[in-house]
């Protein structure tokens, strides 16, 4: 069973390509939990803004996953606070 505990499993997860064994349910988990968190998160109130026109969920998500990868202190937060800490700093509400 795949499970993302940690902002860092989740941009595992994210950083998974269809070449490889097991890569398109990786993506498909990624893609799935991360619309997850956006749907329930903006139907709380607007924490981020995507700006018009919206970058794509693959774009984001990968920039999630660079963001992961240069920011080690943040791997070990929760999926869901790292993904969320992710997207209110790349995409502020002005």
């Amino acid at each position: 069973m795949m499970r993302a505990r940690t902002a860092g499993e989740l941009a595992d997860l994210c950083a998974a390509t269809s070449r490889e064994p097991g890569g398109d349910a990786r993506i498909n988990y990624c893609h799935g939990f991360a619309q997850g968190v956006v749907d329930v998160e903006l139907a709380h109130g607007k924490p981020f803004c995507f700006p018009s026109p919206a970058p794509t969920r693959t774009a984001t998500l990968q920039q999630f996953v660079e963001w992961a990868r240069e920011s080690p202190d943040h791997r070990n937060e929760s999926a869901v606070n790292g993904l969320m800490h992710f997207l209110t700093q790349r995409y502020p509400c002005k």
